[in-house]
């Protein structure tokens, strides 16, 4: 099985550059997370969704406060792909009603307890994201995720719904797919030289390792 690619948090035309050329299969774009180092503007994320191509999917993630923030974001960045995180995110019935057809991606986190019911909880979205548990953080900490609890929600939803995060790098990668087996793996800080600014060596070397493996 090969193992799909998202390179999140870009901001920079010329990492997005880099990571399309290096052969991600999609570009994670932060807004209205204003806590975040890779927070974009509406409109920046917009222009940066247009310049990626045909085969490469753009994926808009956000900590929405209510329905109408998301909606209204989403119209304005039209990206492939709807990645949300935090509690107060709306039913997915809602979502679907509001933006029809979109991909919906559920952002979750390893909290102990509470994971999870979590995973099973977000049976209506299209994938679950798994990243690590930080109080008050939404990703991007940088931090390791216990791959054993991805694995265990792994076999409790299947692995074409579970996208691993949290702390990869291109030295653990082959580790961490080795013991979650999921249908893609998402990396921001690892393959970044300061917050919200990418090293393209590290990007190349990330991805490369991972169309290396094979499940």
């Amino acid at each position: 099985m090969k193992i799909r690619i998202k390179i999140c948090g870009i901001t920079r035309d010329e990492d997005l550059v880099a990571a399309i050329g290096a052969g991600a299969d999609a570009i994670g774009f932060v807004v209205g997370v204003p806590t975040s180092k890779r927070n974009l503007s509406p409109e920046k994320a917009a222009s940066l969704v247009r310049q990626v191509p045909v085969f490469t999917s753009s994926v808009l993630v956000m900590v929405p406060n209510t329905l109408s923030d998301l909606t209204e974001t989403y119209d304005r960045v039209r990206p492939d792909i709807l990645q949300i995180h935090g509690k107060g995110v709306p039913k997915v019935a809602e979502i679907r009603q509001a933006i029809p057809g979109a991909t919906l991606i559920k952002g979750i986190r390893s909290e102990p307890g509470r994971v999870l019911k979590a995973a099973e909880e977000a049976w209506g979205f299209d994938a679950v994201l798994l990243d690590t548990f930080i109080p008050g953080k939404h990703g991007g900490t940088g931090i390791t995720n216990d791959w054993w609890i991805g694995k265990k929600i792994r076999e409790n939803i299947g692995p074409e719904r579970l996208i691993l995060a949290g702390g990869l790098t291109p030295i653990n990668i082959w580790e961490a797919i080795q013991t979650v087996r999921p249908y893609a793996v998402d990396v921001s800080t690892g393959v970044e030289s300061s917050p919200g600014i990418k090293d393209h060596e590290k990007i190349a070397s990330f991805i490369g390792k991972v169309k290396e493996i094979e499940l």
